[in-house]
């Protein structure tokens, strides 16, 4: 008898803790030029999921760039879609193989010996299929890779301000102009 897994409920996380975590257990891994950008604020999810996503990115990134090279990380929230980007300045891809980029066992031409097992990304677009959204990918030779995550942006708020704690009246209040 086979039993089916049900997928766990989403649950509100803050996004930018995650874009940070992640980075940050990337960093003492390579010798990169690293950076960060984010103003997401609390996302409805699966938290982990995303997280293993992001670093199968991040983990791209850094196999196909090299030391000194730039990785850099963004999330934010654009005309009501999640917006994440792992973007870097490596060997890029050729434009003939863009479009099989998240084909399962897809390696490109231009891999060669870094090439892995073709997994990664087919698993990084079924993570973000499941979260209702969609990833697509920007690429010049020589230049670098954009990696873009897009997600429905329900459920997002601002991480409370805590600075208004104090004030009675404004208890209870919170930004959700998203």
């Amino acid at each position: 008898q086979v039993e089916l897994h049900t997928p766990p409920a989403p649950v509100e996380f803050f996004l930018d803790d995650l874009v940070e975590t992640v980075l940050h257990r990337w960093v003492p891994a390579a010798d990169r030029a690293w950076s960060s950008d984010t103003s997401a604020g609390v996302m409805l999810g699966n938290p982990e999921r995303l997280e293993a996503a992001l670093d199968c990115l991040v983990e791209n990134a850094v196999k196909f760039t090299d030391d000194g090279d730039a990785i850099g990380i963004a999330a934010h929230v654009d005309r009501g879609e999640v917006v994440v980007t792992v973007s870097d300045s490596g060997i890029g891809i050729p434009q003939e193989d863009v479009a099989g980029v998240f084909d399962t066992f897809g390696t490109g031409s231009a891999a060669r010996d870094r090439a892995g097992s073709g997994l990664g990304l087919a698993i990084v677009a079924a993570i973000v299929e499941a979260q209702h959204g969609f990833v697509e990918v920007a690429s010049v030779v020589g230049s670098g890779t954009r990696f873009t995550i897009r997600c429905p942006a329900s459920g997002m708020s601002r991480r409370p301000d805590l600075s208004l704690a104090g004030d009675p009246t404004k208890l209870g209040q919170t930004e959700s102009s998203w």
